[in-house]
């Protein structure tokens, strides 16, 4: 794109002005150097430029996912709070930016920040930016992110709830439902807050786990049908908004004893794989930060394939991520998966542990943990929501031709849903080929259940440290979840 005339024109004063500075500070010439300097500052200030730091070099740039405003001058420092009046940020570890395009924050990030911004700015907007910061921390300027610069008042965001509620009363039940505040029980409803300023329905939906919700359910009303639901309140709570657990709004019974089984009235038709799994939407998959493993350039962390032992001492290792630690399990999982060339990092060369991973990442993650390469495949029309040519089709294909997963009901395999802790276990027992049924001791786990079979993997191989009781089979996993869960299974499974 061309300058303008009436900037390009002034730009080349003041760079020929800038050289003749030079000149006369090399020559001593004093008189010289100090008349060109005011002409300098006088061409400046009319053209608004900055020249300590619009004309300095490119880069290198510290950066932050920023929520605030684009123009009303909040502009704290790298090192500054997190939150404060009128903004809320995320520091990257990347020190090494050369622009706004290089930096990468996503949905999830930014509803990561929403509730740390509005519980500072309750009376605030904000909009969904990225900041840049020199060297030294000092600010820089800020950006428009992927999402625009909309603006989102606090006031516009919903409080969430997830809610177990009596088959015969929805959907007449809608914009009568229990209120935010109201008890977590009462006649015909079990309901968990699960907290404040979410951005969309879609985020609630992720902090949803139903079993322990059914179990409260169940004990009160044997015999009851009913739904899952996952319910956004405005903040006056004036209005509220429901999103059905399935895209079918599902109804489950409970067992006559008031013990829950969760099983669905309507039923579903087996087609292999995970085809029991309830369904979540979460949109269309990443547009493609997983289609290629991150280049193997540390030296020192050998390759790896699936039949070779974990490393377990890291000391003499680089780390490949700037954002983990080798000293802790999550730092040593995606080591151990990135030298295998299961995973890599994302354009900023951060490991992201607490993004969400989708079922289409979930099927990458475990097929080349087990295999070097995955071939390219037709769809034949496996799925009719897995297109042709995306990155993740060959990983979709190839999974459901082994039978690792299957499809819902609907005969579509959503790979852009986030996966559930059950969901991931079955899929990960089918590509390991472990063996099922085996015992657990997890007290959320149903006998009768679809992935009872699957739970006792978990227990055996200590894929989700810190679960020694429950399970949480609802639970959405994060990449952090996943990388250790196989890590745990690579590392235990000669034991």
């Amino acid at each position: 794109m061309e300058t303008p005339k009436n900037i390009a024109r002034p730009l080349f004063v003041l760079a020929f002005a800038s050289a003749v500075t030079c000149f006369a500070a090399v020559n001593g010439n004093e008189k010289l150097q100090a008349s060109v300097g005011d002409f300098v500052a006088t061409v400046s200030s009319q053209l608004h430029i900055n020249t300590t730091t619009e004309l300095s070099p490119i880069g290198p740039y510290k950066a932050s996912c920023f929520l605030g405003q684009m123009d009303d001058g909040v502009a704290p420092n790298f090192d500054d709070a997190d939150a404060g009046e009128g903004y809320a940020k995320m520091n990257l570890s990347s020190t090494d930016y050369k622009s706004f395009e290089e930096v990468y924050c996503d949905e999830p990030d930014f509803s990561y920040l929403i509730p740390t911004f509005c519980e500072a700015n309750p009376d605030g907007s904000f909009q969904m930016l990225v900041a840049l910061f020199n060297e030294d921390g000092t600010f820089r300027k800020k950006g428009c992110g992927m999402y625009g610069c909309k603006t989102t008042p606090c006031a516009e965001t919903l409080k969430g709830a997830c809610m177990v509620l009596d088959a015969s009363l929805y959907p007449a039940a809608e914009g009568s439902l229990p209120s935010f505040g109201d008890p977590d029980e009462g006649e015909g409803y079990a309901k968990e807050e699960v907290g404040n300023y979410f951005n969309t329905m879609n985020r609630i939906d992720s902090n949803c786990e139903y079993f322990s919700l059914v179990d409260r359910f169940c004990a009160s009303n044997p015999g009851a049908s009913y739904k899952k639901l996952s319910v956004g309140y405005t903040q006056d709570d004036a209005n509220s908004y429901v999103n059905c657990y399935t895209a079918a709004c599902e109804t489950f019974t409970c067992p006559a004893t008031g013990s829950a089984t969760d099983t669905p009235v309507t039923g579903t038709t087996t087609t292999g794989g995970d085809s029991d799994d309830e369904e979540e939407t979460y949109g269309h998959p990443a547009a493609g930060y997983e289609d290629e493993v991150k280049a193997k350039t540390n030296i020192l962390l050998q390759s790896a394939t699936f039949s070779d032992p974990v490393l377990t001492d890291f000391s003499a290792f680089k780390n490949p991520f700037p954002d983990t630690d080798l000293t802790q399990l999550t730092g040593q999982a995606a080591a151990e998966l990135y030298r295998r060339s299961a995973l890599g990092g994302f354009p900023d060369g951060e490991f992201k542990s607490d993004r969400p991973v989708n079922r289409a990442e979930a099927a990458k993650f475990l097929l080349l943990t087990r295999d070097e390469s995955v071939k390219e495949s037709a769809t034949n029309g496996t799925f009719p929501d897995v297109l042709k040519g995306q990155w993740y089709t060959k990983y979709v294909v190839a999974a459901a031709n082994e039978g690792i997963i299957g499809g819902y009901p609907d005969g579509t395999f959503k790979p852009g849903n986030q996966v559930k802790t059950a969901e991931f276990l079955k899929m990960l027992t089918l590509t390991f080929g472990l063996e099922e049924n085996m015992n657990f001791a997890y007290t959320d786990v149903p006998a009768d259940s679809w992935f009872a079979p699957y739970a006792g993997i978990a227990e055996v191989y200590e894929l989700f440290p810190g679960r020694s009781t429950k399970l949480s089979p609802d639970k959405p996993l994060s990449r952090g979840d996943v990388a250790v869960a196989i890590y745990q299974y690579l590392a235990h499974r000669e034991d």
